[in-house]
C-alpha cells in the first residue's frame, strides 16, 4: 500500500447543487474548515450571515487554500439568502435538532438535485428566525452521552451522506 500524494487523488463528482448557509458561524477555525469541506464535497457555494464581510486570516490557513477555490458570499439577511434560493427551486434544510428533524439515514436526498443547507452558530445552533423559513431539518443520531457536534463534523457527516446518496447507482 502505498500513499498517494494531492496529484494522484481521484477527483469524483456529483449532479447535485448544494448551498450552504452559516448562520452566524463565528469561530476563524470552524470558517476555515467550512470553506476546506465544502471544497472537498463539490459545494457550490458558501454564504455567511456573520458580523464578518470578509474572511479572516486564520480562517484562510485553515481552509488549506479551498477560500480561493470555493465560491462564497456574505450576507446581511439570511431572510433575502434563503428566500432567493427557494425562488430558484432549491430545497432549504436546516442541520438543527428540532421537535421536528428527521433522521439523516431516513431522509432520500435522491428526491432533489438543489439543496441548501443552513449550519448554525457553534453555541446557539441555528436560530429560531432561520428554523422558520427552512422547509425541513435533519439531525445526526449519536450513540454517546453528548447531545450535539462541532458544527464543521455535523456539516461534513450531512454533505457526506447527500453525496453518497447522489451517487448511488
Amino acid at each position: 500500500m502505498i500513499q498517494l500524494d494531492h496529484k494522484e487523488t481521484p477527483i469524483e463528482s456529483h449532479d447535485i447543487q448544494i448551498v450552504v448557509i452559516c448562520d452566524e458561524v463565528e469561530n476563524p477555525d470552524n470558517i476555515g474548515m467550512i470553506l476546506r469541506v465544502a471544497d472537498g464535497f463539490g459545494v457550490e457555494k458558501v454564504i455567511f450571515k456573520s458580523k464578518i464581510n470578509q474572511i479572516p486570516k486564520k480562517s484562510k490557513r485553515v481552509s488549506r487554500s479551498a477560500w480561493e477555490r470555493i465560491k462564497f458570499d456574505f450576507t446581511s439577511s439570511i431572510e433575502e439568502s434563503i428566500k432567493e434560493f427557494k425562488i430558484a427551486g432549491y430545497h432549504i434544510v436546516a442541520v438543527e435538532l428540532t421537535n421536528e428533524s428527521a433522521d439523516l439515514r431516513n431522509i432520500d436526498f435522491r428526491t432533489t438535485n438543489k439543496l441548501v443547507l443552513v449550519i448554525g452558530n457553534e453555541s446557539r445552533g441555528v436560530s429560531a428566525y432561520a428554523l422558520n423559513l427552512c422547509d425541513d431539518a435533519l439531525m445526526i443520531p449519536l450513540f454517546g452521552e453528548g447531545s450535539s457536534l462541532n458544527v464543521v463534523n455535523a456539516l461534513s457527516i450531512s454533505l457526506f451522506e447527500i453525496i453518497r446518496q447522489a451517487t448511488l447507482s
